[in-house]
């Protein structure tokens, strides 16, 4: 072989080797992006996950230091009668109320009654507790904090949570516990979710850590257990009595969680022990080495030596109260401790205290009753004045009260088995007599406040009774009374009842009457009537009418406004056209007897947005919310210088020229 086939084969054999070593050199590059733009993938999608677990658990909330309101010209009646919790502060007693807050000093004089005039953003306050030297306090609008001096008001947006059920202070954070949007966690400058690796805790009722677990009470959910990093949800199941959770204990053996149906203690290693199979208890306190419930019904029982393993048959009941205090335990009662170990009962009559000295456990009336507290209830359902310019007050479940409009001071109180649940209230001016509707007839009362009530033995179709009209005729003895009920119309002339043979919906609420004829607002659209005759049916399938519910009617100058359950405000023209508002203010809920009118307004009540007001002479619309006990406006009710709005936390007064510039 020549030196020339040697270079040759030389030179063949060194490509072949290059272009192997090539091929492999590319293919580990080829390998090693590919490895690299694997792990960017699996990094991304890391990140990615990361980012919406900490979007997840983001909350935006607004802060706002809240401003008292130095108007004049308005008055604010509530009833705080009932405490619902009870916490020490700064060396003083508060006490949440559905009527504000009050802070009473350790003699239980009361010191201040906090209310929106002083800034609160709601009067419905529900649970109490101290966080880094402030005092927290959960309302129906969010989260609020006091300093002893001013309110700062967290509104939380994202999501929307309105109703703070319940507060626990730990070391590291407070725990806020909402009855619309879960368990967040508060650290004092920012909001996280402390629930985000499950779904929103729903409707939360009780909390406690306890052993390096957290333990979250449901209304209906059961209980949730934060433990080894991970969420337990325990139910009937798992042991619970109910999955209704009303209270939660620590104890040395583990926790006892009161139901609906009896409290057990759960131990640290799971085994579940009854404790009673007492229900409706609502509160749970350890006092004098005995474990106390509260109950639902009012009073409270001894369940047991909590540390001893008892059965149901041996919890006992004690009569704790003299005779002149029994009153007071009718309704819910939440047992509370003070950071000395005396033993509060705060009660539908307000709260008492454990007497001192005492070998037995006997209990006294504490604190004095707010002066802005002269409402029987909380709950308004109608409003009227009388022929006498007196005010009426009627409640969802406490009667009526009659007030001196001038200086809102209680007249008198009516109550007994008929005067109860007040439905509607209406000045019949020709005789003159009130007409109260109630759910056990129509009540029909003279000046001396003697009254007869009509109901189904009379002709009704109903005792329970929604709202009544007076149709006029040519004498005073042509009138008629257009009595509307859950189950038909029944028109009353004289002593002669009459009722349409049919109807194309009986369920009627309310009713409103224009030249004659009769117009009724029931669950199945607007009923027109001329006599016992019905002429018109408005519905959603037959009309531009926002909903078939229809909740208020009012006539004015011709037109009838119909407030609706859930589509807002319709009217109703003189030439029978139906107009919709809600392009200028949306569908909402209309209270019952919550539409009113004066000279210059058209007033509408919501279930959850405040007032709505309608420039009669310009027909622009305009929302109102500010300095209103409760966005639910139950009643509203107008005089030459006065409007009145009633709502389930009470009652305010103001003069017409300060809220709306007139």
């Amino acid at each position: 072989m020549s030196s020339l086939d040697v270079i040759k084969n030389l030179l063949t054999h060194f490509l072949k080797r290059k272009n192997l070593l090539l091929s492999i050199i590319l293919l580990g590059l080829f390998l090693a992006s590919l490895t690299y733009f694997y792990l960017r993938q699996i990094d991304s999608t890391i990140n990615l996950e990361t980012a919406k677990q900490i979007a997840a658990s983001r909350v935006e909330a607004t802060v706002k230091v809240l401003v008292p309101i130095t108007l004049s010209g308005i008055k604010l009646s509530v009833e705080a009668s009932q405490p619902k919790a009870m916490c020490e502060y700064n060396d003083t007693y508060y006490v949440a109320t559905a009527g504000g807050l009050l802070a009473l000093n350790k003699e239980g004089k009361l010191v201040n009654h906090y209310t929106i005039l002083d800034g609160l953003p709601s009067l419905n306050l529900f649970c109490l507790s101290v966080f880094q030297g402030q005092l927290y306090i959960g309302t129906d609008n969010g989260l609020v904090s006091f300093n002893g001096k001013d309110f700062t008001h967290y509104q939380i947006q994202k999501p929307v949570i309105r109703q703070i059920s319940v507060l626990l202070s730990t070391n590291q954070s407070l725990l806020v516990g909402s009855f619309d949007g879960g368990l967040l966690s508060f650290d004092g400058l920012k909001f996280t979710h402390r629930d985000q690796d499950i779904k929103p805790i729903p409707q939360i009722t009780a909390l406690l850590e306890h052993e390096g677990r957290l333990y979250v009470g449901t209304y209906a959910s059961g209980l949730y257990v934060w433990q080894e990093s991970r969420w337990q949800q325990l139910n009937k199941e798992q042991g619970l009595p109910a999955n209704r959770v009303t209270a939660l204990m620590a104890d040395k053996r583990g926790t006892i969680i009161a139901t609906d149906f009896g409290v057990i203690l759960r131990t640290t290693n799971g085994e579940v022990e009854q404790i009673t199979t007492k229900a409706n208890i609502i509160s749970l306190v350890d006092f004098r080495e005995n474990l106390f419930g509260g109950l639902l019904t009012g009073g409270l029982v001894e369940l047991s030596n909590k540390t001893a393993n008892k059965t149901a048959n041996n919890t006992t009941s004690i009569k704790v109260l003299d005779s002149n205090l029994d009153e007071a335990w009718k309704g819910n009662t939440v047992l509370w401790t003070d950071k000395q170990g005396v033993l509060f009962a705060l009660t539908r009559k307000g709260i008492l205290r454990e007497k001192a000295n005492q070998t037995g456990l006997e209990f006294e009336p504490f604190g004095a009753t707010p002066p802005l507290a002269p409402l029987t209830a909380a709950h308004i359902s109608s409003m009227a004045f009388d022929e006498r310019g007196r005010l009426w007050i009627g409640y969802f479940d406490r009667g009526v009260d009659i007030f001196d409009p001038v200086n809102m001071q209680l007249v008198t109180h009516l109550e007994d088995e008929i005067i109860r649940e007040i439905n509607f209230i209406s000045l019949d001016q020709s005789i003159p007599r009130m007409l109260v509707a109630t759910s056990s007839g129509l009540a029909i009362f003279d000046s001396q406040l003697q009254y007869r009530v009509l109901g189904e033995r009379d002709g009704l179709n109903s005792n329970a009774v929604a709202h009544v009209s007076i149709l006029p005729g040519i004498t005073l003895a042509d009138s008629q009374l257009a009595v509307a009920t859950g189950k038909g119309l029944t028109l009353l002339k004289g002593t002669s009842a009459r009722s349409p043979i049919s109807l194309p919906n009986n369920y009627l609420y309310t009713t409103a009457t224009i030249n004659n004829h009769l117009f009724v607002g029931s669950l199945g659209g607007l009923i027109e009537m001329e006599g016992l005759r019905v002429v018109r049916s408005f519905m959603i399938s037959n009309s531009k009418l926002s909903h078939n519910w229809i909740n208020a009617l009012l006539a004015i100058d011709g037109t009838l406004y119909i407030g609706t359950n859930g589509g807002g405000v319709d009217a109703l023209t003189p030439s029978g056209e139906l107009i919709n508002f809600f392009p200028e203010i949306g569908k909402f809920d209309v209270n019952p007897n919550a539409m009113c009118q004066d000279e210059e307004y058209l007033y509408v009540g919501t279930l959850d947005q405040g007032v709505f007001l309608l420039d009669l002479k310009s027909k622009i619309w305009r929302k109102y919310a500010q300095i209103l006990p409760s966005t639910n406006v139950t009643a509203i009710l107008s005089n030459k210088g006065y409007v009145y709005f009633a709502t389930t936390n009470g009652l305010l007064r103001i003069e017409r020229k300060i809220a709306f510039g007139n």
